[in-house]
């Protein structure tokens, strides 16, 4: 007589997985687990069946073992299914512990996993938002192309080749903004960091489009703390920011208009042509030769 039985391997670091296979009728109960020895993590790593239906199946099945599903709980967090099972195929034939499959990740390619040792990880293309911010009211978005093991959304970042103070003084610091899962065309980017934009709060109070991103290429190639871009202000020329530590400031061309009043009644009139962070509209000041 045979049993169908089901059954999830855990290797103790968050990973797991499940399916079923055909034994001798008594082979398996449920309930019962085994750890048959430490997996390829150093854990001790067990076996537990999960259910029995007993009559089930032929002789011919016995050994047969189907692995349905994986959990890849310490890396990507995902659910795969088994190249075997995918095809229809068993992952193993001579039972429990003889099962041998593998998962797929865009970035990682084909892992194998199974006889109770050995474990599994997977990665895909994921575009993760962020934004910098230094602390003084400028701050510059975009986005960097990872695998999707790289960042977390809503947690923040230094470079990793810096942890320092900015320029300025401050603590600047990255924060994720979203992640977008992408297909494997996009393996061949990793790590490119492309700058949208740039707000230059403590100056011009303007927004700016970068340089290399106005050309359609990426501020960097080796993730966040990578990127270095400009921007341009008339008045200033171009000025380079990024690598969590350089700060930008810009700054256009206007034409001012102003009175000068001697105090004895006479004044003269006429214009200026200054940076536009130079003066304010109604403000009075003196020389400062």
């Amino acid at each position: 007589m045979t049993d169908l039985y089901t059954f999830t391997y855990t290797y103790g670091n968050g990973d797991l997985y499940s399916g079923y296979g055909f034994a001798n009728s008594g082979t398996f109960a449920t309930g019962q687990t085994f750890s048959p020895y430490a997996n390829q993590l150093g854990l001790n790593g067990f076996y537990t069946i999960t259910g029995v239906l007993t009559n089930y199946g032929s002789s011919s099945d016995v050994g047969l073992v189907y692995v349905s599903d994986y959990f890849d709980g310490d890396a990507s967090g995902q659910n795969y299914t088994p190249l075997y099972y995918s095809q229809g195929l068993a992952s193993g034939y001579i039972g429990l512990g003889s099962e041998l499959d593998y998962i797929s990740g865009d970035i990682t390619g084909f892992d194998d996993f199974g006889r109770g040792f050995y474990e599994a990880d997977a990665a895909n293309v994921s575009m993760y938002t962020f934004y910098y911010d230094y602390g003084n009211g400028d701050y510059y978005s975009g986005y960097v192309i990872g695998s999707d093991l790289d960042y977390i959304v809503g947690a923040t970042y230094d470079s990793g080749t810096y942890t320092g103070p900015t320029e300025i003084g401050t603590d600047g610091f990255y924060q994720i903004t979203g992640e977008y899962s992408l297909d494997a065309s996009f393996a061949s980017s990793l790590g490119d960091v492309f700058v949208t934009s740039y707000v230059d709060g403590d100056t011009s109070g303007q927004t700016y489009i970068p340089y290399y991103y106005s050309l359609g290429f990426a501020s960097g190639s080796n993730y966040l703390g990578s990127e270095v871009d400009y921007i341009f202000g008339a008045g200033t020329g171009y000025d380079y920011f990024g690598y969590d530590y350089y700060e930008a400031d810009a700054a256009g061309i206007s034409l001012y208009y102003f009175t000068y009043d001697y105090g004895n009644g006479d004044q003269y009139y006429g214009y200026t042509f200054a940076s536009d962070i130079a003066y304010q509209v109604g403000s009075s000041f003196d020389s400062p030769y």
